[in-house]
């Protein structure tokens, strides 16, 4: 896996935006919906309509994505990210709940721009997560026997985002996203599931723990952070 990424919940709907019924084809702005229930996102950064990606053009920020070198037996009490786990297991359970479904963008792609990860199919019962593949590349799936929930970021633009760490059960390495969920548009009961990008860090023998800076670190060249994937759509 590289790392283009999985995604959490933006703060309020003032501050970090919202989704509401999409625009008609001569907005400037957002790349026109062919469904007339369709969604477009109103927050920072800018909306990709092809590809249901919101993107942050500009340059980061240094930050220091290597954690502390911990001693093993600290090491041992994380996963691949040096953050604090959610305590209450009925508060992770939920969200884990929420989280376990098919979740599939609202996409406006053309026939030979069927984006990475259209849809995230994920469950925490049976320790299976997968990403659908692009035109020419093969999805994703890794199988976990845990799963770590962090407390929610307490601020910046990723505010309310829960890192969801799923380690893989042959002990390779780690999927790492933050995770999100935001109201759904009139109409719609369930809310939209925000992610980012994934990652994927192999383990080392002397892996050392990483920043929650790394998992909003940037996926592509010329953003400032790691992109965002709107799945609107759950099943």
């Amino acid at each position: 896996m590289d790392s283009r990424g999985l995604c959490l919940l933006l703060g309020t709907t003032i501050a970090l935006g919202s989704l509401t019924a999409c625009g008609g084809p001569d907005d400037p702005i957002y790349q026109p919906q062919i469904l007339p229930w369709a969604y477009r996102y109103t927050g920072p950064g800018k909306f990709d309509g092809k590809s249901g990606e919101v993107f942050f053009p500009g340059t980061p920020s240094p930050v220091n994505e290597t954690g502390p070198d911990l001693p093993p037996e600290e090491r041992a009490k994380y996963c691949a990210v040096h953050v604090e786990p959610e305590p209450d297991s009925e508060v992770k359970n939920k969200f884990l709940a929420d989280l376990s479904a098919a979740w599939k963008r609202e996409a406006s792609y053309g026939p030979f721009e069927q984006p990475f990860g259209l849809t995230f199919s994920f469950s925490a019962s049976q320790g299976r997560a997968s990403l659908s593949g692009a035109l020419f590349e093969s999805d994703e799936t890794i199988t976990f026997d845990s799963v770590f929930v962090s407390k929610p970021v307490a601020d910046g633009r990723y505010k309310d985002y829960r890192i969801v760490e799923l380690p893989a059960d042959n002990n390779a390495g780690a999927a790492v996203f933050a995770a999100a969920f935001m109201p759904g548009a009139k109409g719609r009961n369930n809310p939209a599931l925000f992610l980012t990008a994934r990652k994927y860090w192999r383990f080392g023998q002397t892996d050392r723990i990483r920043t929650t800076d790394a998992v909003f670190a940037r996926d592509k060249d010329g953003e400032s952070s790691v992109r965002l994937w709107i799945y609107p759509i759950k099943n």
